[in-house]
């Protein structure tokens, strides 16, 4: 941008651009994040008060749009009444939906999801960190949490804290925290929670591909 430093108007007008140009999602999520993660590095740098720490936190509110993959994705509306049947007032409910929003919200793969560590996620500053050993292809990367799925994840934080200790996984197992989540269990109550919003034969590939 003309060798201007990224901030949250020049970075809004590159992603209209981006838009109307039609690029393929994926690609502007990438070099989004890839943004993000600069702006984080020079408000660590610079100071909660910098004009890179305020434009990061404008920039974190946006919802980029996601690559869409044919035969996996359904509309905002259907996903929305998935998230919500989830009881988010009991602790498995709570435990849950936040799988659920990091799926969605983030686009982490099952697997991902249930094997983070206290270390991988900083739901502070927004972002959760995919280990190479867990990824696909074993390709490590930093991903940003939409501003929408924030908050869950923070209510979700301050509940664990109460509830498990001394375990080092985000999402502990639920019969043995020292463990990590099951992948069996938390397939079964996310196509569970499916069934529950109406929606037939789905499971958690579709959530991070909606």
């Amino acid at each position: 941008n003309g060798g201007n430093e990224p901030d949250d108007v020049n970075v809004k007008s590159w992603l209209r651009k981006m838009v109307e140009a039609k690029t393929n999602p994926n690609t502007v999520r990438l070099y989004f994040t890839v943004v993000l993660i600069y702006l984080q590095w020079r408000a660590e740098t610079e100071g909660e008060n910098s004009p890179s720490a305020q434009s990061l936190k404008v920039l974190r509110r946006l919802k980029v749009p996601r690559g869409k993959s044919s035969g996996h994705s359904l509309p905002e509306e259907r996903i929305e009444t998935w998230l919500d049947i989830p009881d988010m007032r009991t602790w498995k409910g709570l435990y849950f939906r936040a799988i659920m929003e990091l799926m969605y919200g983030a686009g982490l793969r099952i697997r991902e999801n249930c094997t983070l560590t206290l270390k991988d996620i900083d739901v502070g500053q927004g972002y959760v960190w995919v280990r190479a050993e867990v990824a696909k292809n074993h390709q490590e990367r930093q991903v940003a949490i939409p501003a929408m799925s924030l908050q869950i994840l923070r209510d979700y934080q301050r509940a664990r804290i109460m509830r498990v200790s001394g375990s080092r996984w985000f999402f502990p197992g639920l019969r043995n925290p020292s463990r990590h989540a099951s992948i069996g269990t938390v397939r079964a109550a996310i196509e569970r929670f499916a069934e529950g919003a109406g929606l037939d034969q789905q499971c958690p590939h579709t959530l991070r591909h909606s």
